[in-house]
């Protein structure tokens, strides 16, 4: 085990006399300051388009899919299921995506790009490569390859801590607040779950842009 998965588990544990680092240091405000910069320009292209971040997320994983089941493409959008659905119903008006129910399971739905999204989709595809381009010129392509790495460390390491669980705050207002629906009836255990309940907030802010 190397790079950030040794430096977490070297490290002393945490000093609660000390006082919090500064809310600039705070790496998940690190990481959404980052995310929101990075995105700008996306954000701005979508726009000329008349799409969402969110619903170029579920056009990104469809146009690598033949077909997706619906509880699939939301724990690969890292979207929540009712926003899922909600995407899907405004983008299937649009005749943007097919979907169809299950022959042996009327309640499982699939979903795939129509003629017309696929097109949307190699539209948008040429503008967004280049952005990615601009970014790794000037950031260098080896520093980002670097910083894709230490991000999927991180996010296994922080899976594999756990420590969601360990100080998941046990107070009355967390347990009278309303409960989410669950996405499928069933035990949740694979990792997109565990880090999607990590980021409930950010989710949160994240589906409610516009």
């Amino acid at each position: 085990m190397s790079g950030i998965a040794d430096l977490m588990i070297k490290s002393p544990k945490p000093d609660p006399s000390k006082a919090m680092r500064s809310f600039s240091a705070s790496l998940p405000m690190m990481l959404l300051r980052a995310r929101e910069a990075v995105m700008a320009p996306f954000r701005e292209l979508l726009d000329e388009h008349g799409l969402t971040e969110q619903q170029w997320r579920v056009f990104r994983v469809l146009a690598k899919n033949d077909e997706m089941d619906v509880t699939q493409l939301v724990e690969s959008t890292y979207l929540l299921g009712p926003s899922v659905a909600r995407i899907l119903r405004d983008l299937e008006n649009q005749k943007l995506i097919v979907t169809r129910a299950d022959k042996h399971d009327k309640r499982r739905k699939w979903v795939r790009l129509a003629p017309k999204g696929r097109k949307q989709v190699e539209l948008i595809a040429p503008p967004s490569e280049a952005i990615y381009a601009e970014l790794s010129e000037t950031f260098g392509s080896e520093r980002l390859t670097a910083l894709q790495g230490l991000l999927e460390e991180l996010q296994a390491t922080a899976i594999a801590n756990g420590s969601w669980k360990r100080h998941k705050p046990n107070t009355e207002a967390a347990r009278s607040a309303p409960k989410r629906a669950p996405i499928r009836a069933g035990k949740r255990t694979n990792a997109a779950d565990k880090l999607r309940d990590m980021g409930r907030s950010t989710q949160d802010a994240i589906e409610s842009e516009p």
